[in-house]
């Protein structure tokens, strides 16, 4: 999947004819170039919902068991090197883009097609992540800036040792003659390596050189093949394996749309072998089609796409973060436990977690009593969530109180814990307490920020040109996240 959401940019409205060779037959969409997405897909005729936009054949995805096959690689991996599937992809659409390795015509022209650079956070500068201080996202971003360096690292150590345990030979000795002949002068394997002399040497080439240095793979390379990756494929679950990555010619420029359910608007079809994108509604001829990039906010977006939802209308998905942590004693945290809400079934957001639940021997080792976490996501549907004000309603309570409620709601035919997750409060002492508590949490996550939503506001109605790409993205992500903290 593509993320070419962005404001940057409003070209003329026109068709794109250089990217149509990438789409497959049939496809009842056609490349374009739309004022405020970018790069797309419309419908070149009025779609039903439900009807079939496009195809693409498993065989014209990119993917790591086709990756595993490049002829390039199979020097590395015979070596017993553990590459994941995720660099066996990297390494194959690098060793692609640079003309090393053999590619159809649909795959240049895919390549050709595909963005130069990116905008996601992993290519801000020191100045850019600045403007997100205040949001969780901003460590968030630093982390994953950090993971990727070690995911490149570790890359780098892996084919260090496997060069270092199949090094190049010596110079092949013809065993006839005891002598070399030099008749393999400048021969060289498909990958670059010399090749061996075929007169009676025993010796075979391993990986040779450090293949990262044999085909000039530096650290931008990675960055750029993990961004395309990461927001270009779509994971499906093929041939019985789950959460496999399929980079899609012609399906990954479609955009999202927030509105869409996820996994309503595609699919892999088993019996076709091919990945499927069906129109998630009506679509009148001309109308720009769309996918769901999943229950994304804005954040998940601006770290892994490079882009974010305008915040009018906003982004449904995002959502504020809020940790509470309380000392629970061992007679306490079945209570603690027990007052979680009932699973609902599967849920695009968790808006309820248990983070940290200690156990009988945590409480003894702290003392009397241990930390207990949960995790409350505050969304657009529910800006309130009641477990947040029951976690927060058991905060309020000592052991003493814990005990005389306990027996109130006893002598009332229920449990504490289904007394405190009831809407009604516990008493008005409790309630007004337990919001005071809230409203202190949300004002020091307000305070966080070096702005105010008003000068959010203001900020964004100067325009995108005057802000810049990756501070409007910024402005308007921390703009969602206030709106939430305003609301209590």
């Amino acid at each position: 999947m593509v993320s070419d959401y962005s404001q940057a940019w409003s070209p003329p409205l026109c068709s794109d004819p250089t990217l149509r060779s990438t789409l497959p037959n049939g496809a009842l969409v056609e490349a374009f170039i739309f004022p405020d997405t970018g790069r797309g897909l419309r419908v070149t005729r009025a779609v039903a919902k439900g009807e079939e936009l496009l195809a693409v054949p498993l065989d014209d995805c990119w993917h790591a068991a086709d990756a595993r096959k490049c002829a390039e690689l199979q020097p590395l991996l015979e070596s017993g090197a553990a590459l994941s599937d995720f660099d066996a992809s990297v390494l194959q659409l690098l060793l692609s883009r640079a003309g090393k390795t053999s590619v159809s015509e649909l795959r240049k022209a895919h390549l050709a097609e595909m963005p130069s650079a990116y905008n996601s956070t992993l290519f801000w500068s020191d100045a850019d992540m600045a403007e997100l201080k205040g949001s969780p996202w901003q460590q968030l971003a630093e982390r994953l800036a950090e993971e990727v360096a070690a995911d490149w690292a570790a890359l780098r150590a892996l084919v260090s040792s496997a060069a270092t345990a199949h090094p190049i030979p010596e110079e092949p000795v013809d065993v006839a003659d005891g002598a070399s002949d030099g008749a393999s002068d400048g021969a060289t394997t498909s990958n670059g390596a010399p090749a061996a002399s075929s007169a009676g040497s025993s010796s075979t080439i391993g990986p040779c050189l450090d293949f990262l240095e044999e085909h000039g793979i530096t650290w931008d390379d990675y960055l750029w093949a993990y961004a395309t990756l990461k927001s270009r494929a779509a994971e499906a679950s093929v041939e019985g394996v789950s959460g496999v990555r399929l980079m899609a010619p012609g399906f990954d420029l479609m955009n999202h749309d927030d509105s869409i359910e996820p996994g309503t608007s595609h699919y892999y079809d088993a019996a076709r072998r091919a990945l499927i994108a069906v129109a998630p509604r009506d679509y009148a001829a001309g109308e720009q089609a769309c996918i769901s990039y999943g229950a994304a906010s804005n954040g998940s977006l601006l770290l892994v796409g490079g882009f974010v939802l305008p915040a009018q209308p906003g982004n449904r998905f995002d959502h504020v973060e809020i940790s509470l942590t309380t000392l629970v004693a061992a007679p306490d945290l079945t209570t603690f436990m027990m007052a979680a809400p009932d699973a609902s079934g599967a849920t695009a957001k968790t808006p309820f977690e248990f983070t940290q639940v200690p156990d009988d021997a945590a409480i003894a080792a702290a003392g009397c009593a241990a930390p207990f976490t949960t995790k409350h996501l505050l969304m657009q549907a529910e800006p309130l969530p009641q477990p947040l004000l029951t976690y927060v309603r058991l905060d309020r309570l000592n052991g003493e109180d814990l005990e005389l409620y306990a027996k109130r709601a006893q002598k009332a035919g229920e449990p504490l814990h289904e007394a405190v997750r009831k809407p009604a409060p516990l008493d008005a002492l409790n309630e007004v307490l337990s919001l005071g508590a809230l409203r202190g949490v949300v004002a020091s996550m307000r305070d966080g920020y070096p702005t105010t939503a008003d000068e959010d506001e203001a900020l964004l109605a100067r325009g995108f040109s005057a802000l810049g790409e990756r501070k409007w993205c910024a402005v308007t992500l921390r703009l969602s996240e206030k709106r939430y903290a305003d609301g209590h």
